[in-house]
């Protein structure tokens, strides 16, 4: 009962607000970021807390390698490299 006392009293409640990292194409990026052992599940923008556990569960049926529920075609770090574009490699991950 304190803790929702507390909660109601406009004195000890504060705002937090963060940024919502966004694509250029709005589309979030689940999947594999092409170095090993590191996945992503970012770009969501303002739609995050709606479409983050979907992508989730992607990014999780990805490391699991289970097939994932949706068709990923234009949603991975692929859809923005190009014929001509440099592929960047670490050298501390054993050049991947």
């Amino acid at each position: 009962m304190l803790i929702i006392s507390a909660g109601a009293n406009r004195r000890l409640a504060h705002f937090q607000v963060g940024s919502h990292p966004m694509t250029p194409d709005g589309a979030p990026l689940p999947g594999p970021s092409g170095v090993a052992n590191v996945w992503l599940n970012v770009g969501h923008g303002s739609t995050g807390w709606a479409m983050s556990v979907g992508s989730g569960r992607v990014v999780s049926d990805l490391i699991a390698q289970r097939e994932p529920e949706m068709d990923l075609d234009g949603l991975t770090l692929t859809r923005y490299r190009t014929n001509s574009a440099p592929v960047i490699r670490n050298p501390h991950c054993g050049g991947r």
